[in-house]
């Protein structure tokens, strides 16, 4: 009966379509279509799509998602040929070039003006544009078109003019009553029990009853009853509202009670995990139906913190279930939830030197996993330097490290085939200016001991008669340090907290703890170690700006 509207298609070939029938429709549509609806040919349609153009089009109102042409099965019961359709001012329009009908859906037919496709609308929700017909039947003995609303998640039954031909019938037949010569005409549709019958009546009032085959009544597929079986896991208990048998497109609510110091963690039906809300879920009946729910403790989903901090020179890359997280000093889980915590050390010339989660120590190890979650956790690790020198003295392991990892000093002499920093080796004023601009080289621009002492001159950190082979002193060595640090804040437009541009030398040495008031009066050599130590001072001093 309403071929158009069930359009229960695979993708449909516009195979058998003239040119000129196609061109001529095409011409017909560019008509009363406002700008924002466009008309666009597709070879498949979704039901939903077409009743929302005929129950929700408004003029001028943008349908983003709207088909407004389209090709499917013609509307004529008799025609299997294809159709174009089109939505011209709010309307479904549709022509058929195998048969020659054409029409207007929610009007009449012009080959048939007696013949009208309805539309409808959902009676819970009164709109049509999750709105999907399922097929023509019977409902509480009336002939009904069938429709599923996704909106509300209900079957909708519309009244609807029998068609004795969808189930292999004619419209008459001769009347059964006995002595009685005269033709029965097909009547209407009567359901009882689960038969369902054709009534056809003579002019002499004389009705008769055909049974038809179940067959035709859907293959019995809306009218068994279907099972639901509910399973509930250790820890609470769900319980079905009505029967645990139903009907096609019934729908049904279970409710789940958590016993005390549990929770509901999950519920599957048939084998799908689906949204609880307020601990209730209502589904629709499509088939026998498992509906199952999983309890836990409820301490298991509470969320717990690992806390994390490093010391010297790595990092942690942390996994949560096998997904990498950014690094964060605090990562939440759950008592199912695995992380696992690895630690990188920040060179070759690192390694870990000691884990501790909790406060104890658990070794140089390189990962530790947390599982089964009940309680917070902290994670302390350590990385240690692996001094590559055979002299280092203790008190200056952390200058000679700051250095060596930041490319600015290197070894001094190899011997053995073990490296030596020579830390008590004396410097020279060019020394001292290399490594000083070494130190601010970030940009990689300055490669050569000729550039770095060219760009000191050229920012007046050292004057060309500055005699770079001579030993560096104390007092030489703070006072290109006064002006390396003064072009510095002019440079990056900041201001070192301890810097004093209008003050001496001696006293800003005192102040930037370069060198106390007897180091800086006594004015010895500097040394390789004093070159790290001076290197290091620098790179923590306070700033602002």
């Amino acid at each position: 009966m309403k071929k158009f509207l069930a359009l229960m298609l695979a993708l449909l070939t516009v195979v058998g379509l003239s040119s000129a029938a196609f061109a001529a429709t095409v011409s017909k549509v560019s008509g009363n279509i406002p700008d924002n609806l466009k008309p666009f040919t597709t070879y498949a349609v979704d039901p939903s799509d077409v009743l929302r153009a005929i129950g929700s089009y408004q003029p001028g109102t943008v349908y983003n998602d709207l088909y407004t042409s389209w090709v499917a099965y013609c509307p004529e019961d008799d025609c299997d040929g294809v159709a174009f359709f089109y939505i011209d001012g709010g309307k479904v329009y549709w022509v058929c070039p195998v048969c020659g009908s054409s029409g207007v859906i929610s009007g009449g037919s012009s080959s048939n003006p007696d013949k009208t496709y309805t539309a409808t609308v959902c009676s819970t929700c009164g709109k049509a544009d999750q709105l999907l017909y399922l097929e023509d039947g019977i409902k509480d003995g009336k002939y009904c078109e069938i429709y599923y609303c996704s909106r509300c998640q209900r079957l909708v039954y519309v009244d609807a003019k029998p068609s004795y031909s969808e189930y292999g019938l004619k419209d008459h037949m001769n009347c059964l009553t006995k002595s009685c010569s005269k033709t029965a005409f097909f009547k209407d549709f009567v359901l009882d029990g689960d038969n369902l019958y054709a009534r056809y009546e003579c002019s002499a009032g004389h009705v008769n009853s055909i049974l038809v085959e179940n067959d035709y009544y859907y293959g019995g597929y809306h009218t068994r009853g279907y099972t639901i079986r509910i399973a509930a896991g250790t820890g609470g208990e769900a319980v079905l509202d009505g029967s645990s048998t139903a009907r096609w497109g019934e729908t049904r609510t279970v409710t789940f009670y958590p016993n005390s110091g549990y929770a509901l963690a999950s519920v599957t039906i048939n084998g799908v995990e689906v949204k609880v809300t307020n601990n209730k879920v209502t589904f629709y009946v499509e088939d026998d139906t498992v509906v199952r729910a999983s309890f836990v403790k409820a301490a298991s989903l509470k969320d717990y913190t690992i806390k994390t901090t490093i010391s010297g020179n790595g990092s942690v890359d942390i996994a949560k279930n096998g997904k990498h997280l950014n690094y964060s000093a605090a990562v939440t889980a759950k008592n199912a939830d695995t992380v696992i915590c690895n630690f990188i050390p920040g060179s070759g010339n690192y390694a870990v030197a000691d884990v501790k989660i909790d406060g104890r120590s658990k070794g140089a190890v390189s990962s530790y996993t947390f599982s089964g979650l009940t309680a917070d956790h902290t994670v302390e690790v350590t990385f240690a330097w692996k001094n590559p020198y055979a002299d280092v003295e203790t008190k200056y392991l952390s200058a000679v490290e700051y250095v060596t990892e930041g490319g600015i000093m290197g070894p001094y002499t190899k011997t053995n085939g073990k490296y030596y920093f020579s830390g008590r080796t004396g410097i020279t004023v060019g020394d001292l200016v290399n490594a000083l601009a070494e130190l601010c080289d970030t940009t990689g621009k300055l490669n050569s001991d000729e550039d770095r002492r060219a760009w000191a001159v050229n920012y007046g950190i050292i004057s060309k008669k500055t005699e770079l082979s001579a030993n560096c002193d104390v007092q030489q060595a703070c006072t290109i340090i006064k002006n390396y640090l003064e072009v510095l804040e002019d440079l990056n437009k900041v201001t070192f907290t301890k810097l004093v541009r209008k003050g001496t030398v001696r006293e800003n040495a005192i102040s930037l703890n370069l060198a106390t008031a007897k180091t800086f009066d006594g004015n010895r050599n500097l040394h390789r170690y004093d070159l790290a130590a001076i290197c290091r001072l620098i790179a923590r001093l306070d700033y602002k700006g």
